[in-house]
């Protein structure tokens, strides 16, 4: 059972610090008992940065001199090496030279691997929030179908993972993973499964922490290959719903009689958009509503999609964690999934 944030006003005092009258409406509940969550304004945390395509790849380029002066951040090495332990947990092996990590201020810095475009990000607080926003492409080449061959099973086109670090706050983690389905049969057309998945995990402060309050993750098809896109054939979750975090959800997809697996722990509110016109295009909003749970959160999606044969079809893709910090109790949690829930 997820541990919950609800502490008096009382509370805060005890730590010092101030409290936001305006902010104790959001009101925790947990088993036999409740309480009221107090927003706390803390000084000198503000965060604004807003970055575009050639201000990121600016300090990347930056970051790889200084690797290769030997005159990097020991925190951003470090930063490379749990991105690499993150990604092997799904599967994916990245070695030093796969990857890079580079300071976006004096608070936040970032961990990709090297095919990974980020198109543009802004991470900024809003009060007693943090919301941080990233876009994104991965750059790797599309794989094409050999031209009769019959239909066997989803093969890797790309993969990877991208974190966030944001100091005295927690991890953004985004992953994806595309695969493609050469040749249905028909000669005519070929299938892409897109599934994506993004982790928020607050830092364990000890009085004053944050809370993930919702997880936002995208995509759609790039200009340049959406005029490839025939139809979408499944999708995961097809419609909104809530989890209890009783489990993994389930979000393989199926085209053809073949299976594309992949789960993400439900705990929270999953509110799901698609389009009719636009194939290639979903998204997955996970909020908490107004009783915030400690601990990590995630959110998850995967779609097939009908191609033409031989076709390429790439992906933009946009990842959103939201943030906001609590004062509560220093109950620690008994027992954790594998998924890292309470």
């Amino acid at each position: 059972m997820n541990r919950k944030l609800c502490v008096a006003a009382a509370l805060a005092v005890g730590f010092g610090l101030t409290v936001t009258p305006a902010a104790t409406s959001h009101a925790a509940t947990s088993s036999g008992s409740t309480g009221s969550a107090a927003t706390v304004a803390a000084s000198g945390d503000a965060i604004a940065v807003t970055l575009d395509a050639s201000e990121v790849a600016s300090a990347r380029k930056g970051a790889a001199s200084a690797r290769a002066g030997k005159k990097e951040d020991a925190g951003l090495k470090e930063l490379r090496r749990e991105l690499s332990k993150r990604a092997a947990k799904n599967g994916q092996t990245y070695l030093e030279s796969d990857t890079e990590s580079f300071a976006l201020s004096p608070k936040v810095s970032m961990a990709v691997p090297k095919g990974l475009v980020i198109k543009s990000l802004k991470i900024h607080t809003q009060g007693d929030k943090i919301v941080a926003d990233v876009e994104s492409e991965d750059t790797t080449a599309a794989q094409t179908a050999t031209q009769g061959q019959g239909m066997a099973s989803w093969t890797t086109v790309s993969s990877g993972t991208y974190v966030i670090k944001i100091s005295g706050a927690g991890f953004m983690e985004s992953k994806w993973l595309k695969r493609r389905l050469a040749n249905d049969g028909s000669g005519t057309y070929d299938y892409v499964a897109m599934r994506r998945t993004g982790l928020g995990q607050p830092y364990e402060i000890g009085g004053l922490n944050y809370s993930v309050t919702g997880l936002y993750i995208s995509t759609h098809a790039t200009d340049g290959t959406k005029g490839n896109v025939v139809d979408r054939i499944d999708q995961a979750p097809s419609q909104d719903f809530t989890g209890n975090c009783s489990g993994s959800y389930n979000i393989g997809v199926t085209v053809v009689g073949v299976s594309a697996g992949g789960t993400f722990a439900d705990c929270d509110r999953n509110d799901i958009a698609f389009s009719a016109t636009e194939k290639a295009y979903y998204r997955n909003y996970m909020t908490q509503g107004a009783v915030f749970n400690g601990g990590n959160r995630s959110v998850g999606f995967q779609i097939a999609v009908k191609i033409r044969q031989g076709k390429a079809l790439n992906f933009t893709s946009y990842a959103r964690l939201e943030m906001a910090r609590y004062v509560y109790p220093a109950k620690k949690c008994s027992a954790w999934d594998n998924n890292a829930n309470c």
